[in-house]
């Protein structure tokens, strides 16, 4: 068993009862059985006799007549592929583990077993379809003398299992087959899905040819049980095929591929090779002598030095450009002279006399708007072309010179005159400098080179004009429509507004309740912060005015229609009633607020029914002070005063001589005082019941108050039955005051529910204020409108200041380089042939001409839209994307409008500073950063794998061990070591940081076979240093902070991981030195025998080993390292040549500097 990562490969498995397989019975399998029959004999004893041996046939391939096809879970190359590689294998994969063993009617030898059935793959000339299927329980085939079919003495080892993970620990070979068992059945038993099995079939297939792939039977009995005939007559162990081919061969399964060209993956990222880019990339001559419209053109003059002439011609670029570092000083000096064109490098004033023509004339469009066009063509001062050495004079009767023509000529466009708010350049009409006159503007349309960019923007539009304009009324949605309507609301609005103003107003200030009223119906519509006051606490609650009247004391009623139909002036009702200064017609509203009036007055008890009061006022004492009452029924004590008094004077009296007059009255008082105390007994108690009919007195606390009786019982008034009191209740005592308790309870809770809370007063001023700006028409009908129409909500966002039509502008989210690319590549990349075929370089953006094609783009859109009567105003910026932004990692988790704009080329052209230059305007980046570096990359790698992963990773510098330095110790730097990939971290692996890998921006692609990738570095930031602080950087890199022990940055092409894929490496170059390889790899079809067309595993095969030595500080010694475990041998199990043929998904690293010409060189 073999182990690749997380992978393990098992040369076979089987379950159940196959693993006893001993011999075979005709076309079976047979395990031998042995019954041994124990019993009890009549005396209780127990005799054994002798075994039964018995071979029992098992089911074989004889026995199977088709494979479900839920039981294939992958097959490789998928049905109808054309493009497979030739060199992998085609294979077929099952979920059951031990699938191509379970029928299998022989038994292993060692670690080989052979399949039941196996994958054959034939071209469509080695075979024909049999046709008459009567009786066959299988589709056959009938194949041709010429067909290849791998050899059967060697099946075993194109099956094997696959698990998903490690089943053996921390070795990486092991022949333990129980411990193997014992953990392949812990990790099915925890995910069943973590293995499966595998066929692979061994033939090298050739390029471009169709292929039928067949899963077939290998034993001769299940062939014949395929075709309808009897398999007894094969023997078990009998091959369907040996030196020759069978007639007729069934088939389980079929499928169909095409391979492609020649080359996988490796094999293709092989053939790039890294070099700089050829120097005649991304310029070409311009003739910029005649530039036409009788405009002189740009002519070296005569004291010019010869390092200085342009020799009539610029330099005209495209997307792309030559980094500058690639140029040694003489050669930028070049590139400068070019570019500096118009101050001779910085000689001579800027403008050129050429910009001045060129200026005057783009100018005359506005000169013609305050005066005629020939006064206009007069005052243009055009240098116009020499006419040579005769001077011949201009006849004005007859011939016209710009000067004397009297007619408007065509001029050229001010390209972006509508995004800057600019009709003219360099001067003003009264013939003033403009200020600034270098800005971006002035550079894009006095300069030829940028001038010609935005010709292409234009060209493009007006061939493409049929579709964006399609596009462009797709977005708008109903606008025309919903400007219809909004001119409708505009007219309404300014007419309501003066309804508003003129008599709503007046009603809400001379009659408030009138217009309380009138704005009832809209109560529901309308909310507002009211203020509440609960529990001492302020608070700010929004509801509707409708929610706040209803809390108030004013009924809904008083502001309904039926109670405006009473109220009316001249109604009957109001003309009867008989109003005063303090009763108005117009404050029925605030007599109610204030509680003077009501609709609903207090309820009063009839006088005919007795209610509790009655009852108290009929069983209360009689005849007795009302003062005393009152007092004994606030002060239950004072029945005890007398008493007191009483007993007070009997104790006094025992010391006063009997016959005194003072003893007689003595006992006369205290009689008095006796008998006081029990009238005032009799008082309180008649008063204690009295009271206790009343409401307020009849809780479920009086209740426990009551005296307890033991023989107390429910009884008639008949019967005159007075309950005695005691200590105790009696039980029906009990239940009675249960039952009077739960209904106080119920009355006393009834009552506080019943009671209604008193209503807070209204702020009729504040409701009809409120009222009042809710209706202003400048508010309802704009809200209104924007409610009814169908606006996209980008142009609505644009509206939500100012009512007025919306002025839309469509957004064409095209990548714009492509029908720049359509319409010809040298416009997108001038001499882009010349990027070598098979190789990978860098260049940089040219973001001036970007910017300049995007301007030609809008400007002449925006001219379309006009002529085509679309709602706006000529300011949009229609097209904003250059490159292709959709391959774009997002790791910020930005939302899909965010997204949309970050991935921006240029900014809205409206937005461009007046003091910014050409070439600022890069989106992602800040105003005067420098261009981004392109990876190029020529080949057929990516157009058959356009999948494939690109991106860029922080290099690292190694030290003399080779050990990374990530310490930033410059110190220990190495440069004679190959910087590395910095690693990442484990924190980094989920969201690795833009600081150390970077994702595409953008791509873009040339047809057939040229890729761009654009990254957020510059030249400078991938190159990085030199390593050594002897050497400095680059001047122009210096500039941008760039230092010696910069590592700089590596280009990553990734082959994308997926499912295993098995196979041998392509091509006619060998990697293998004296039988010895660097990683397994390496190994192609050019270094085995290959036999008949397969993969031959026999007595001849060669012994093939991974120790062949490697550099120091090679990326493959960790991969060597684990392939120095298996060999390449005629011993060999299926899972060994499983880890040899499994293709590694390949990584390929070059730094900047390979992309780069050496200067100094």
């Amino acid at each position: 068993m073999s182990t690749m990562a997380t992978y393990s490969f098992l040369p076979w498995v089987r379950q159940g009862i196959a693993n006893q397989i001993e011999g075979q019975s005709g076309n079976r399998a047979t395990i031998p059985v042995e019954l041994t029959l124990v019993g009890e004999t009549l005396d209780n004893g127990s005799e054994t006799r002798p075994p039964i041996k018995k071979d029992i046939e098992i089911y074989g391939p004889g026995d199977i007549t088709g494979i479900a096809s839920k039981a294939i879970i992958r097959m490789e190359p998928g049905n109808r592929i054309t493009n497979f590689e030739p060199n992998y294998l085609p294979f077929i994969e099952f979920y059951d583990e031990d699938m191509p063993w379970r029928y299998s009617p022989v038994k292993p030898q060692e670690h080989r077993l052979l399949p039941w059935i196996m994958l054959v793959v034939l071209k469509e000339d080695e075979f024909k379809d049999g046709k008459n299927i009567k009786e066959r329980p299988l589709p056959y085939i009938r194949p041709e003398a010429r067909a290849k079919f791998p050899s059967a003495d060697q099946l075993w080892a194109w099956a094997h299992v696959h698990v998903n993970k490690t089943v053996i620990d921390e070795t990486f070979l092991s022949e333990d087959a129980e411990a193997i068992q014992e953990q392949l059945a812990s990790v099915l038993d925890e995910d069943p899905d973590m293995a499966y099995s595998r066929i692979m079939c061994p033939r090298k297939l050739e390029a471009n040819t169709a292929y039928h792939a067949f899963l077939v039977p290998v034993f001769e009995s299940g062939r014949r049980a395929g075709v309808g005939k009897d398999p007894f007559d094969a023997n078990a162990d009998e091959m369907a095929w040996n030196d020759a081919n069978p007639d007729e061969l069934p088939y389980y399964h079929r499928y169909y591929f095409r391979t492609g060209t020649v080359g996988d993956f490796e094999y293709l990222v092989r053939l790039l090779e890294p070099q700089p880019v050829d120097s005649r990339v991304g310029l070409r001559d311009m003739d910029v002598q005649k530039p036409g419209a009788n405009i002189e053109g740009i002519r070296d003059d005569s004291e010019v030095s010869e390092e200085q002439k342009l020799d009539g011609i610029l330099k005209l670029g495209g997307a792309l450009r030559i980094p500058d570092i690639f140029y040694s000083p003489e050669e930028f000096a070049v590139v400068e002279k070019y570019r500096k064109w118009a101050t001779l490098n910085g000689t001579e004033s800027y403008p050129h006399p050429f910009q001045e023509d060129l200026a005057a004339f783009i100018n005359l469009t506005d000169s013609y708007e305050v005066v005629d066009a020939g006064q206009a063509n007069k005052d243009s001062g055009i240098t116009e072309v020499s006419l040579g050495d005769e001077v011949t004079e201009i006849d004005p009767d007859t011939d016209y010179d710009i000067e004397h023509n009297p007619d408007p000529l065509i001029t050229a466009p001010l390209y972006g005159r509508w995004h800057a708010l600019a009709k003219r350049l360099l001067k003003e009409r009264e013939g003033s400098d403009i200020s600034p006159n270098n800005n971006w503007i002035h550079e894009l349309n006095l300069d030829p080179r940028w001038r010609v960019a935005s010709g292409f923007g234009t060209k493009i539009v007006q061939e493409n004009q049929e579709d964006y304009m399609k596009a462009a009324w797709e977005q708008i949605g109903d606008v025309l429509e919903s400007n219809k309507k909004i001119r409708g609301a505009q007219l309404a609005k300014e007419t309501t507004y003066i309804w508003h103003q003129s008599h709503m107003k007046t009603i809400k200030e001379q009659r408030p309740e009138k217009w309380a009223m009138l704005a009832a119906p809209l109560h529901k519509r309308v909310t507002h912060d009211f203020e509440f006051q609960e529990n001492g606490t302020v608070t700010h609650n929004r509801h509707t005015i409708y929610h706040q009247v209803n809390r108030s004391r004013i009924p809904r009623a008083a502001l309904s229609v039926s109670m405006r139909k009473f109220t009316r002036p001249r109604g009957t009702l109001m003309k009867r009633l008989p109003f005063d200064d303090d009763i108005t017609p117009d404050n029925l509203l605030d007599r109610i607020n204030k509680g003077e009036v009501s609709a609903a007055p207090e309820r009063e008890t009839p006088p005919e029914i007795l209610t509790p009061k009655d009852l108290y006022e009929e069983t209360r004492p009689k005849n007795v002070p009302g003062f005393v009452i009152d007092l004994l029924s606030e002060y239950p004590w004072m029945k005890w005063f007398p008493l007191l008094l009483a007993i007070l004077l009997f104790i006094i009296l025992i010391f006063v001589n009997p016959g005194t007059t003072f003893y007689s009255v003595g006992i006369v008082f205290a009689a008095a005082m006796v008998y006081l105390y029990r009238r005032f007994s009799t008082w309180s108690k008649q008063q204690s019941a009295a009271e206790s009919v009343l409401e307020e007195n009849q809780t479920p606390e009086a209740v426990d108050d009551l005296p307890r009786s033991p023989d107390f019982r429910i009884s008639t008034p008949e019967e005159n039955f007075t309950p005695s009191r005691g200590t105790e209740d009696s039980e029906e005592a009990g239940r009675f005051k249960k039952a009077l308790k739960d209904a106080y309870t119920f009355v006393e809770e009834s009552v506080r529910q019943s009671q209604s809370q008193p209503k807070p007063a209204l702020d009729i001023s504040l409701v009809n204020d409120v009222m009042f700006e809710s209706l202003d028409p400048e508010i309802t009908i704009p809200r209104w409108v924007w409610g009814s129409v169908i606006i996209p909500d980008r142009i609505r966002d644009q509206l939500k200041e100012e009512f007025v039509e919306a002025m839309a502008y469509p957004e064409i989210d095209l990548p714009m380089y492509k029908p720049l690319v359509d319409q010809s590549s040298e416009l997108f990349l001038p001499n882009i042939n010349h990027i070598a075929q098979n190789s990978i370089s860098i260049l940089e953006t040219n973001q001036k001409f970007i910017e300049s094609y995007m301007v030609g783009l809008n400007h002449e859109f925006a001219r379309e839209l006009l002529w085509r009567e679309y709602p706006t105003d000529q300011r949009g910026s229609y097209f904003r994307q250059f490159w292709e932004a959709r391959g774009y990692f997002d790791s910020e988790d930005l939302t899909e409008e965010e997204l949309k704009e970050k991935l921006k080329d240029i900014p809205q052209l409206h937005r461009w500073s007046k003091y910014s230059d050409l070439g600022d305007h890069d989106h992602r980046e800040a105003e005067g950063e420098d261009e981004e570096v392109v990876l190029v990359i020529r080949g057929e790698l990516l157009k058959k794998y356009p999948n494939a992963v690109i991106y860029a990773q922080r290099a690292v510098w190694k030290d003399e061990d080779g050990e990374h330095v990530l310490n930033g110790d410059s110190d220990a730097i190495d440069p004679t070591k190959e910087r590395d990939l910095r690693p990442l971290s484990e924190e980094e692996q989920g969201n690795p940081p833009r600081t150390v890998l970077k994702s595409p921006l953008y791509e873009a692609k040339v047809e057939p076979d040229i890729y761009f990738f654009g990254f957020d570095l510059t030249v400078c930031e991938a190159k990085g240093g030199t390593g050594k602080e002897s050497e400095p950087v680059d001047e122009r890199c210096a500039g941008e902070g760039i230092t010696w022990d910069d590592p700089g940055w590596f280009f990553v092409i990734k082959e994308r991981p997926g499912e295993p894929r098995f196979g041998l490496g392509a091509g006619d170059e060998s990697h293998m030195e004296d039988g010895k390889l660097e990683v397994w790899n390496d190994l192609g079809w050019i270094d085995i025998d290959s036999g008949e067309g397969f993969i031959d595993i026999s007595g001849d095969t060669p012994t093939i080993t991974v120790n062949q030595i490697l550099e120091d500080g090679s990326v493959k010694k960790e991969q060597q390292s684990e392939d120095l475990h298996i060999e390449w041998n005629k011993e060999m199990s299926s899972a060994e040549l499983a880890y040899i043929l499994y293709q590694v998904p390949v990584l390929v690293a070059i730094h900047a500097t390979e992309m780069l010409p050496d200067i100094d060189e």
